[in-house]
């Protein structure tokens, strides 16, 4: 009896030293992210905005936690991604406000057109320690649920694109459009311009145009570029004129379970790799429209007339924005100006 008690005493001790080392082995196991973003890897967005987080974020972390980027909408659609990180499946994504008109707020900044920013001027902005872009649209996000990680502004380079060429906007007529939800983009092509629009996600728009599914789109260049667009359409018609507002978001609940150390390692590490993007940009977008320009694109240049047209066309949605929002609006309208200038 003596012995079956003993034995029964080793096995409690070795029992209790396995579950010890279980414990303190999950204690010790990275905590594992999985982001879904509709850019494909060689998007130079992603390339020099998301793809530096892994690295940042490990080494800040001390290998506590790790970033797993899956491109090209490869765990879900974009348009899908708010379902998926309220209902808890996942924790982080990319989130373009214009997919969720009736999900998000209208985030499309606005000003008047063509908008040139001034990219060292936007930098600051992110850090500024008053009416930066932060304070004024994190609080909006917020209360839908969401916690910013870093910004993916594109900044003045929207253009309009299209298989065949455009010289004013009159020569549009009878085209069939890339709606995107609501903002600037559907008002100039739906409103203004009376347009057919077709709702295409940005990975379909490549059959689209070769199909004709689609005359013509508005996208940054580092779309047109990235989802290799320049094959099936071979004219940009500008200067640019639609600015949106782009994250990579996490879900809140999932955030305030984090230790307030990682909290602070998590939105450091997203906003070092956003501000890396920030220094990189203009050269970037320099060495895309030479890329551009080789590949067979042709850009013609908006006449004064037109843009003054599109400035009017685009006053309803400024007006619009500003009465949905007009507590913060005026403020991020000023915001705006604070930080624009011509191009660096």
């Amino acid at each position: 009896m003596k012995k079956l008690i003993c034995c029964l005493f080793v096995l409690l001790i070795l029992s209790g030293l396995f579950l010890a080392g279980s414990v303190n082995a999950a204690a010790d196991k990275p905590i594992v992210f999985k982001i879904n973003t509709m850019f494909p890897a060689t998007h130079i967005a992603s390339v020099h905005n998301l793809s530096y987080v892994p690295e940042i974020l490990k080494k800040k972390s001390g290998g506590r936690m790790i970033l797993e980027v899956y491109y090209s909408d490869s765990l879900f659609a974009t348009r899908d991604a708010l379902k998926y990180l309220r209902s808890g499946v996942f924790d982080m994504a990319f989130d373009f406000t214009t997919y969720h008109p009736d999900e998000t707020p209208d985030l499309v900044y606005p000003c008047d057109y063509p908008g040139q920013m001034n990219i060292k001027l936007w930098k600051k902005w992110f850090h500024a320690p008053k009416d930066s872009y932060a304070s004024i649209v994190n609080p909006l996000y917020e209360a839908y649920g969401l916690k910013v990680l870093n910004y993916f502004p594109q900044i003045g380079t929207w253009y309009i694109w299209s298989k065949k060429p455009i010289r004013k906007l009159d020569d549009m007529k009878g085209f069939i459009a890339r709606r995107m939800g609501y903002g600037s983009v559907d008002t100039l092509f739906r409103e203004g311009l009376g347009l057919s629009t077709v709702q295409l996600a940005v990975g379909e728009l490549y059959e689209g145009l070769q199909r004709g599914t689609v005359d013509v789109i508005c996208t940054p260049y580092e779309s047109f570029h990235g989802f290799k667009l320049h094959e099936v359409a071979k004219y940009g018609f500008g200067p640019p004129f639609g600015n949106s507002v782009c994250t990579h978001v996490m879900r809140m609940a999932a955030y305030n379970a984090l230790p307030k150390d990682l909290q602070k390692i998590l939105l450091d590490s997203f906003i070092e790799a956003q501000d890396r993007w920030c220094d990189e940009y203009w050269d970037l977008l320099v060495d895309l429209r030479s890329k551009l320009e080789k590949a067979g694109v042709t850009f013609n240049t908006m006449s004064e007339s037109d843009m003054k047209r599109l400035n009017e066309i685009m006053k309803k949605y400024t007006d619009a924005f500003e009465k949905k929002y007009p507590s913060w609006a005026p403020q991020f309208r000023k915001a705006s100006e604070m930080y624009s200038g011509p191009p660096q």
